[in-house]
């Protein structure tokens, strides 16, 4: 692998989800990813999410 490649996966292995702008990308217009967040983080399996916007 070129040395570009290499320095681009060290900085992916860096982020965290809570990372707001890692955050931001993955959860967009992504309800399903949400739900299933939400639904662990509030103990409640039946939560729905109907709608995803994430700040900009």
């Amino acid at each position: 692998m070129d040395r570009k490649h290499q320095e681009d996966l060290q900085r992916i292995r860096g982020f965290r989800l809570l990372d707001d702008d890692f955050l931001t990308k993955c959860f967009d217009r992504k309800t399903d990813c949400m739900e299933l967040v939400l639904q662990i983080v509030l103990e409640n399996p039946d939560l729905q999410v109907v709608d995803v916007r994430t700040q900009v």
